[in-house]
């Protein structure tokens, strides 16, 4: 899941960059690239939860949840409710798919964290084995 939307942000973020590069508007006013270089760093905490480094796992993916939900979230609705949505974004569409992206980004950290808890509880109890 969290593959996924890592997938599906990094190319919101590669639209925009294309359209710019043809003289389009992109999806969202701001920086595509700083974005995806921030990007990168969900991609490697995912490959950290893949590699079983639970306890790092969860503490890094924590911080990067409420990042994700601050910026990737709130900052969309702000920037709505402050300054116009038509103002900041091409459409009203790239506004509302932005957040719905993170969204699901935030459900599958969420996930991640719940999974990466468990089976770190599991690694550490040896009775959990003999069940």
């Amino acid at each position: 899941m969290q593959s996924v939307w890592l997938a599906i942000a990094a190319t919101y973020n590669g639209i925009s960059i294309t359209l710019t590069l043809y003289d389009y508007p992109p999806l969202k006013e701001g920086k595509p690239v700083e974005t995806l270089l921030f990007l990168a760093l969900y991609g490697v905490i995912i490959l950290i939860g893949h590699a079983r480094l639970y306890r790092l796992y969860i503490s890094v993916g924590c911080l990067l949840t409420i990042i994700l939900i601050v910026a990737g979230i709130g900052s969309h609705i702000y920037n709505a409710l402050s300054i116009g949505i038509l103002e900041v974004y091409n459409s009203f569409l790239a506004w509302a798919l932005a957040i719905l992206i993170n969204i699901y980004g935030v459900t599958a950290f969420l996930l991640g964290i719940l999974i990466a808890k468990n089976e770190n509880r599991r690694k550490n109890d040896p009775l959990t084995y003999l069940q």
